[in-house]
């Protein structure tokens, strides 16, 4: 702690103070998080006063916690210090603390022992986790078995003129690759190697019983809100729509990109980490490489797409961006609610319900907001040269602007995370409102375009 004295790891590991532990030497826990009062009786052998201090070996050093108090010459003196316990994911852990007392910066100390035992609040997680979250997964589940049931009674017999074997022009073939059904195969399997790498963190990372859980629940979270604005959006072009085959392929493709940006994201982060440190690293990852790695991963499906002689105008760019960003939310928002927002890591059940409630409605919404950028400038100049190839210019353009809409989002994400509210949760202030002024604009834009076009174009659609 600032103001503390540097005590040499030796005066711990010496063993020459005479300290006895008062307090029990075993805890058993409840809750996520306890208070317990440290009591030990400390010798002074020396004939001078003598300050006490109390350390915590963590992370391969000792921490200084703070003063225990002042022992005088020759005393045995009982000295108290409040700890404070927080669950990290095992069901037992022992605490190795430190006592150092000292004058004149020489010190003496001994080590203690203090154990763990949240087996207690582990059995209260699961029955949380099994009694509220396991049915609220399949409720959801359900909703989605409905929605899509009814979509795809809708759309049975749409048709997609694939020209795989009478190709006009490259563009148009690479376009129908990767709306074949084949490329879906591929597409998900890029996406269930990220879904193994969250398993696997999610288990090393706590208890296999409660890691199962968090691991399949965080799933159904994390895939409830973007089918269902997928579904919203491609019923919202009422006017001369899309197939929703196609949008489904966006979708798989935001599936794909999220691993290409997890790999060069963790390496970037990585490299940055080796210069300036961890948590400097992790903020210039967040506003600087990944806004370009994610945003430029998902931006090419819609480029690639742009082959297609059908692709539509600016509102089907906006929609197919919109798509590839909810297929690459599912996955991200599984990463966040299994590993990096998980129960142990934000502090219990309700504060990681209100994260999953959070990134689901908003988070998911900001990725299809930003991508929807630059399928805009791709729709409208593939609408230009509909026989075109692909919207190169309009990609070039386009994807500078989702980069920064994205950047601006993860920049006040990191500013609004450190204002914490009178519950302790971060509250956040301004992301969600670009998100959402962002997303205003589509609906209205959607709007005029589609009036505009039925009423240039009456009697079709």
């Amino acid at each position: 702690m600032p103001g503390e004295p540097a005590i040499p790891a030796g005066a711990y590991t010496g063993r020459s103070l005479n300290v006895h532990l008062i307090s029990p030497a075993n805890y058993t826990f409840y809750d996520f998080k306890a208070n317990e009062t440290l009591t030990v009786a400390v010798t002074n052998p020396t004939g001078s006063r003598m300050t006490a201090y109390i350390a915590l070996y963590r992370h391969n050093k000792w921490n200084v916690l703070g003063k225990l108090g002042e022992v005088g010459p020759g005393e045995n003196r009982t000295l108290s210090y409040p700890l404070n316990f927080s669950y990290h994911g095992r069901t037992a852990e022992t605490d190795q603390l430190g006592i150092a007392a000292g004058f004149d910066g020489t010190y003496s100390g001994n080590i203690i022992h203090v154990g763990e035992n949240w087996a207690p609040y582990e059995n209260r997680l699961a029955s949380t986790l099994s009694l509220f979250g396991v049915p609220m997964a399949g409720l959801l589940l359900g909703i989605l078995a409905m929605i899509m049931g009814r979509v795809f009674s809708v759309t049975q017999r749409e048709h997609i003129r694939h020209r795989i074997f009478f190709i006009s022009r490259p563009a148009e073939l690479l376009a129908d690759v990767i709306t074949s059904p084949l490329f879906w195969l591929f597409e998900l399997a890029c996406g269930a190697v990220l879904v193994a790498i969250i398993l696997f963190f999610t288990l090393s990372d706590i208890s296999p019983d409660i890691g199962w859980l968090i691991f399949l629940l965080g799933g159904a979270a994390a895939i409830f809100m973007p089918v269902v604005y997928l579904v919203a959006a491609w019923a919202f072009k009422y006017y001369r729509r899309q197939t929703f085959r196609l949008m489904v392929s966006m979708f798989t493709w935001g599936i794909m990109a999220t691993l290409i940006a997890f790999l060069i994201n963790t390496a970037c982060t990585l490299l940055i980490g080796a210069v300036v440190g961890k948590s400097v690293a992790f903020a210039i990852a967040a506003v600087l490489v990944a806004p370009v790695t994610e945003e430029t991963s998902k931006g090419t499906g819609v480029l690639i797409l742009s082959g297609r002689r059908d692709f539509g105008g600016l509102l089907d760019g906006i929609l197919y961006g919109f798509a590839i960003g909810m297929g690459f939310a599912f996955i991200e928002n599984w990463l966040y609610f299994a590993v990096n927002a998980n129960p142990v890591h934000v502090g219990g059940v309700m504060e990681w319900a209100y994260d999953m409630l959070y990134r689901s409605l908003l988070d998911s919404l900001g990725h299809g907001c930003f991508t929807g950028a630059t399928g805009a400038f791709v729709g409208y100049f593939k609408a230009r040269r509909p026989a075109g190839g692909f919207a190169v210019k309009g990609f070039l353009l386009g994807l500078p602007v989702a980069m920064v809409l994205h950047s601006s989002f993860n920049l006040l994400d990191v500013i609004g995370s450190t204002v914490p509210t009178a519950f302790g949760i971060p509250l956040p202030l301004f992301d969600p409102l670009l998100t959402l002024v962002i997303f205003v604009f589509y609906i209205c834009l959607g709007i005029y375009l589609q009036a505009r076009e039925k009423h240039e174009r009456p009697g079709t659609g």
